[in-house]
């Protein structure tokens, strides 16, 4: 009976905390990777698209800002829609068990003046 509990008490412990196999249905390829920080970019869109380098910079900056540091994250830019934990959709997201940041593509739509706030905030999240 104890043996029963126990597996019991592991499978719920372990489930919940998302995918690691597949990475949460995004897997872990990646387009580039900056060496300095080891951000990788994997792009899974066919629409708009942020700038490498300033994604680089911006994480730089939220890094010096927060004064925190950790190995730079994968970021994915999809054109499938985010939910949060509770079902509301979301422009961003960051998943802690595997480093990866999530990111809506239509926020690098030409003309939008905050296109990397999302991305500093999920930083925020990863550090």
């Amino acid at each position: 009976m104890r043996i029963a509990f126990l597996i019991c008490c592991l499978s719920l412990f372990s489930c919940g905390g998302g995918d690691e196999d597949d990475n949460h249905g995004y897997g872990y390829e990646y387009d580039k990777i900056d060496e300095g920080t080891g951000i990788r970019l994997s792009i899974q869109t066919m629409g708009p698209r942020p700038v490498f380098e300033s994604l680089v910079l911006h994480y730089l900056t939220t890094e010096r800002c927060a004064m925190l540091t950790a190995p730079g994250p994968l970021v994915v830019v999809t054109d499938k829609p985010l939910f949060d934990k509770d079902g509301n959709q979301v422009d961003g997201r960051h998943w802690r068990d595997t480093h990866t940041i999530i990111l809506s593509d239509y926020l690098f739509s030409p003309g939008r003046h905050d296109q990397y706030s999302i991305f500093k905030h999920e930083v925020v999240h990863h550090l």
